[in-house]
């Protein structure tokens, strides 16, 4: 899954999924808590690109109710 805002780093994420066999399910950078976690729940996300330290605190109040196995931050906070 990707959370952030229109940038290069976007399309490369999504091609690179591709690429890996795996799909790419994009969130958008403002929604909600619950949004959140429903839509990562729902599509067992197992990796989250995040694009701002807002979002990683989002991914901090929700990562006890999600499955994921890791997170990468597209630039250091």
């Amino acid at each position: 899954a990707l959370i952030s805002n229109n940038r290069p780093e976007w399309v490369i994420t999504d091609l690179g999924s591709m690429r890996a066999g795996a799909i790419h399910v994009p969130l958008y950078a403002t929604v909600s808590a619950d949004a959140f976690t429903y839509i990562l729940k729902d599509c067992r996300a197992r990796l989250l690109v995040l694009e701002t330290p807002a979002h990683l605190e989002l991914l901090r109040q929700c990562e006890s109710k999600l499955g994921l196995e890791g997170a990468i931050a597209l630039c250091p906070f």
